[in-house]
């Protein structure tokens, strides 16, 4: 389709959605702006990208790499390796904190469950995404207050909720609910239902 040869010559940045619980057992979840281009209105978890500029090696255009790839040190190679991961796991405290007003030194056990992707072809935001799991030792109350003290991303947002627990785990058989969810987030949704079954058997 022309979709589909088109998306060849589209940007599809690694994306990240984290589930963070509260600690009074609830999910934070944001209602997306209807200027945001994309998903507008739908329910959404906090999330964006990595900052590949942000990682050492990298003009934020594009990779800087040796002529001969082949003559890159080892330590030097692990080094880079580990530079990325770090910023991809960086990257969704960031994007919790910049969302919500959430302090990172708030937020405990990120956990990568998997990488989610929309196939549908003419949606956008159909890039792949990392799908996270987060804890924070704050309460619904404590993050409703900072919340309304206004997020560096505020605009991207227009309202922030809490589901309970058990809901969200059982999202998947609610048909007309599920529908208001950006299916990025159903994704990660689904793969922490998983995590969590598993973790129970």
């Amino acid at each position: 389709t022309f979709a589909h040869y088109n998306r060849e010559f589209l940007a599809e940045p690694l994306g990240c959605a984290t589930i963070l619980v509260t600690s009074c057992k609830k999910v934070v979840v944001l209602r997306r702006s209807k200027h945001v281009g994309e998903y507008p209105n739908c329910f959404d978890v906090p999330g964006g990208h990595a900052e590949p500029k942000n990682v050492k090696g990298c003009d934020g255009v594009a990779w800087t790499f040796s002529d001969d790839e082949e003559e890159l040190e080892e330590d030097e190679d692990e080094l880079r390796n580990r530079n990325i991961v770090n910023e991809l796991f960086d990257s969704a405290l960031c994007e919790i904190r910049d969302e919500t007003n959430i302090p990172i030194k708030s937020i405990s056990d990120l956990r990568l469950l998997g990488i989610v992707r929309h196939n549908r072809e003419t949606a956008c935001g159909s890039g792949p995404g990392l799908a996270f799991v987060a804890r924070t030792s704050l309460n619904s109350n404590d993050i409703k207050t900072l919340y309304g003290k206004g997020p560096s991303e505020a605009f991207e947002s227009t309202s922030l909720s809490f589901f309970d627990l058990e809901m969200v785990l059982q999202i998947e058989d609610t048909p007309l609910f599920k529908n208001q969810f950006n299916p990025k987030c159903l994704g990660a949704i689904s793969l922490w239902t998983r995590y969590m079954r598993a973790c129970s058997s």
